[in-house]
């Protein structure tokens, strides 16, 4: 474990990493530290009192929330990607298409169907009211909350549009400042020449 700085409780002197003593190398140390439950670890070794110094500047929970929330976004940001990718390729070409692929993925996604995840889902997502907002009433279990945070989160992370000219497929192109589906800019084209 590394330590961005450390200091010492009884001679308040403060150190950088590499000024003290790592725990590790510490002598005597069975002798010297007594821990009980809950006690904190201390990070080494003053080398001007022999006494013990204490991590300072660090937040655990802190880097580990923001280690789990941006792996929470990045599952979002690939799964919208992903069904973007889609869209673009033509396997899906209706809003009914998305929708249906958006609930499958996002359904079976480890982020809703386990819960632990599906907590941590609850933690970090931008929506996590989507199930009151949507349905209301009685309290569902954990997968059925987080399945509404992030279908929601995933979904606005879409960059989709549905195409401006018939209302039934998705845009993929632009025609004379529309967003047009494949079946729309080709006919606009040709109605053009």
């Amino acid at each position: 474990m590394t330590h961005e700085s450390a200091k010492c409780r009884n001679c308040d002197a403060t150190f950088s990493p590499k000024d003290f003593r790592p725990l590790a190398e510490v002598e005597d140390l069975a002798n010297k530290l007594s821990l009980y439950v809950g006690d904190e670890v201390p990070a080494g070794e003053c080398l001007k009192c022999g006494m013990f110094v204490y991590s300072i500047g660090v937040d655990r929970v802190a880097k580990a929330s923001s280690v789990l929330q941006k792996d929470y976004w990045d599952d979002v940001r690939y799964l919208a990607e992903c069904i973007q990718y889609e869209v673009k390729d033509g396997e899906i070409t209706s809003m009914e298409q998305l929708q249906d692929r958006l609930h499958e993925d996002c359904d079976s996604a480890q982020r809703v169907i386990y819960t632990h995840q599906a907590k941590l889902a609850l933690v970090f997502s931008d929506n996590d009211e989507a199930w009151d907002e949507e349905f209301g009433g009685e309290m569902p279990n954990w997968s059925q909350l987080a399945y509404c945070a992030f279908y929601r989160d995933v979904q606005e992370s879409l960059n989709v549009e549905e195409c401006e000219s018939c209302n039934d497929a998705l845009a993929t192109t632009e025609h004379d400042g529309e967003n047009l589906c494949k079946e729309c800019c080709e006919e606009a084209t040709t109605e053009a020449k």
